[in-house]
């Protein structure tokens, strides 16, 4: 009968023996269910260098939420394809070449699958121009040359001669005047296209035309051409530092010109027209491609991009929007193209075409209310 009762349980050294068997027997389970991710990385290079006057800290910020953001939305979808995505950012200066050029090299020598390059046209076609075999795509460049340069540079914004010729059209619509005169920046190639649209496209008489290229430039001249030519608005589609200078100098001696711009007067709070001082009766118009603040949550599907800074909440810009946009397109492409390595990505990138990631969006304008560059109204395009 005692022995009946002995104890039947593993002493030590066969609890041992038994753990060692079951970790062997599930390692090849664990292994296989955390297969190798491929890293594909994302290089980011943009004018938002501490040293550079038009930095923005506030963009900054929002671009680098917006950034981390969309790596996290995708992260699920990319591992089920065997990716993940990590990011490496090189501000520069935005007026030094070389700073911009030697950041671009640097994130191709990290081996970066694609570049998102800057925003503006003349960086971004330097950047283009300073690569390899690396793809570069910008959020906002929309010079017409860039539609051309090679098969590995894209844009999501549409060109700037496009947005002119709706701009054209528009101001016909609203009977804006007979004769303009038209100053623009040499340094802008974008802003070269608009003018040479415009006036292709435009019933109304050019009545002179002044180049400048100065962000605070002499307006002598100016001021001789207004002085013996009637004119009903003037064409400033350069961006906002210039063409706040010119408002805020113009304005004084002629305050029934209108003006006429493009997106490079920016949006709402991200406008340096808005530290000008324009009189709340200048009168004032701008176009560019996206929908205003108030929509671009529905449109993206994003309500979290909002942020608090110095006390007050701000609505990130399109470009921040798009950088979203751009995310969710690199995955998919990662995830149907399914690429080895970045040179395989690179062969699949330059079969497309240029527009490839280009979304349907809103072309908006934007007018002076009270003195403020606001939303005005989306293109009727009925």
């Amino acid at each position: 009968m005692a022995n009946m009762d002995k104890p039947t349980c593993f002493g030590k050294k066969h609890k041992y023996l038994l753990f060692v068997v079951v970790l062997f027997s599930i390692t090849p389970i664990l292994a296989k269910s955390k297969p190798s991710l491929i890293d594909v990385k994302i290089g980011l290079t943009e004018s938002l260098s501490p040293t550079a006057p038009s930095s923005s800290d506030r963009y900054k910020r929002l671009y680098e939420s917006a950034l981390f953001y969309a790596i996290g939305e995708n992260e699920k979808k990319l591992q089920a394809c065997g990716y993940k995505i990590t990011s490496s950012i090189y501000y520069f200066d935005t007026f030094d070449a070389k700073d911009l050029i030697n950041a671009t090299k640097k994130l191709e020598e990290s081996n970066a699958w694609v570049i998102i390059g800057p925003r503006r046209s003349s960086q971004f076609i330097t950047a283009s121009k300073s690569l390899k075999s690396t793809p570069i795509i910008s959020t906002m460049a929309n010079a017409d040359k860039i539609y051309n340069l090679n098969k590995l540079s894209f844009s999501m914004y549409p060109s700037g001669s496009s947005l002119a010729k709706l701009m054209a059209n528009e101001i016909e619509k609203k009977k804006y005047g007979e004769n303009y005169g038209t100053i623009v920046d040499v340094r802008c190639d974008t802003c070269i296209d608009f003018v040479k649209s415009f006036h292709k496209a435009n019933a109304s008489n050019e009545s002179f035309y002044l180049e400048v290229a100065d962000n605070t430039p002499d307006l002598t001249k100016l001021r001789e051409y207004l002085s013996k030519h009637q004119v009903d608005y003037l064409l400033i589609p350069n961006y906002s530092e210039l063409s706040g200078y010119i408002i805020s100098e113009i304005q004084k001696l002629y305050p029934n010109i209108k003006y006429v711009g493009a997106d490079g007067w920016g949006e709402d709070t991200f406008s340096f027209l808005q530290g000008y001082g324009i009189n709340k009766n200048t009168v004032g118009i701008s176009i560019r491609a996206g929908a205003q603040k108030n929509d671009k949550c529905n449109q993206y599907k994003v309500y979290s991009l909002d942020t608090e800074i110095n006390g007050s909440i701000v609505t990130p810009p399109q470009s921040i929007y798009s950088l979203v946009e751009l995310i969710r397109t690199l995955s998919d492409d990662l995830c149907k193209a399914k690429p080895k390595n970045r040179d395989d990505f690179s062969k699949y990138l330059s079969k497309q075409p240029s527009t490839h990631f280009q979304k349907e969006t809103f072309n908006s304008f934007y007018s002076f209310n009270d003195g403020q560059l606001a939303f005005s109204h989306y293109l009727d395009n009925k």
